[in-house]
């Protein structure tokens, strides 16, 4: 119909397969349904794993994807603007730099049912 045509990529392209790697091995096979809790962990517990295959059904619209962060290596805390510098509770101290970490609310389906997840930058 004489439209330019403009080239398509996959959704997931450039993103790393866990096919093959030891992403969710260690944890235990489940549906999403039957990971929900039937009651809270106690505080301080070890996190429970899973390997679930799901699909993301929407992304948050109204959600900021990032947030500043403490530059330090190991610190992931939020960091609050202040002045020429960026204010680091953990640290209690004050650094001209961030680092950005990426956040995202999505929720996933199954088979079994829909829950709410949040990814962070390493997963």
């Amino acid at each position: 119909l004489g439209g330019k045509s403009e080239p398509t990529v996959s959704a997931g392209a450039g993103l790393a397969s866990s096919r093959g790697s030891s992403i969710g091995t260690s944890g235990t096979k489940a549906t999403l349904d039957e990971m929900q809790p039937t009651e809270l962990a106690p505080a301080g517990n070890p996190p429970q794993t899973f390997f679930t295959q799901c699909t993301i059904a929407s992304i948050k619209p109204d959600q900021t994807m990032w947030y500043n962060a403490c530059p330090e290596p190991s610190c992931n805390k939020k960091v609050i603007e202040e002045g020429s510098g960026y204010w680091c509770e953990a640290h209690q101290q004050s650094f001209q730099s961030f680092k950005r970490r990426y956040i995202m609310s999505f929720k996933a389906i199954d088979r079994s049912g829909h829950c709410w997840m949040s990814t962070f930058n390493e997963q």
